[in-house]
């Protein structure tokens, strides 16, 4: 009797019924099922012990360091990821407090709000979380949450956009510009002027006069991000497509000076004229 009762407590996923009873095809389906069930609910219960003890963790390294947007991102993760959405809302939004600019932050509030059935939350979060993040060259963030816009029915907002780029001023840049400078349309800095237009058409001609040498030099660097993370061959006409949407998303370049996309066209006349 002894030994029987160390068994159990050595492998508690073993279940009671199962000990000693090893014959006949159509029990043993059934011990299989017990055990894998009872096996199932104590790894459960392990992973629940561990979140929580994770989500204690970082409560506590949050409450020691309150202005450290790592430590509250870290537990509104966890939060997040045990499935608690609505306290993970709460620490988040306390993350950008801190920091507006932490670009993972926007993209784990607006699931979580998507969860709490706050979608209209959810959108604006990725809005402002997009244009945050591309202004400060957070790509794959960027582009995780323009695609998330794009699955909730919703486009890049021109405002939140420039919302960023105005709350980036320095409020000490308040003075007119000199020779050679300008007040970029993006940043809202003042910043030098290009020399040559980037584009010999209106799209380059719009650049050169109303954005500065260091906006471009920040999209350039931004650009070869996109190139190489996205793969995209430039010679491709759909890769053309995709560089200038994220340009003129970065730059703010006005969506009319864009041509309009060519959908291929159909034969129509081809069937019209076919054969009776």
């Amino acid at each position: 009797m002894a030994l029987f009762i160390s068994v159990i407590a050595r492998y508690p996923p073993v279940h009671v019924s199962c000990i000693g009873q090893s014959t006949g095809h159509a029990w043993s389906n059934e011990c299989a099922a017990k055990q894998s069930n009872l096996r199932t609910n104590y790894l459960k219960m392990d992973i629940v012990m561990n979140q929580d003890e994770r989500i204690e963790q970082f409560r506590k390294m949050a409450q020691a360091n309150p202005d450290d947007d790592l430590a509250h991102f870290a537990l509104g993760q966890a939060l997040a990821d045990a499935g608690r959405p609505a306290e993970a809302v709460n620490v988040l939004r306390h993350v950008l407090k801190i920091n507006p600019g932490y670009s993972r932050a926007y993209v784990v509030l607006g699931d979580s709000q998507i969860i709490t059935e706050d979608v209209d939350g959810a959108i604006e979060t990725f809005q402002s979380g997009y244009a945050a993040a591309m202004s400060r060259g957070d790509l794959m963030p960027g582009l995780e949450m323009k695609q998330k816009l794009a699955d909730l029915g919703e486009t890049v907002s021109a405002d939140a956009i420039l919302q960023a780029a105005v709350d980036d001023v320095d409020i000490a840049d308040e003075r007119e510009p000199g020779p050679g400078e300008m007040r970029c349309a993006r940043t809202k800095k003042i910043g030098k002027v290009m020399t040559d237009a980037p584009f010999a058409d209106e799209v380059g001609q719009w650049i050169v006069q109303n954005i500065s040498a260091e906006s471009w030099d920040d999209w350039m660097e931004m650009s070869i991000k996109l190139i190489n993370e996205l793969r995209l061959d430039l010679g491709d006409t759909d890769a053309q497509r995709i560089y200038d949407e994220h340009m003129r998303d970065f730059l703010g370049v006005p969506t009319a000076l864009f041509p309009a996309p060519v959908d291929d066209e159909d034969d129509t006349d081809d069937d019209a004229t076919g054969d009776d």
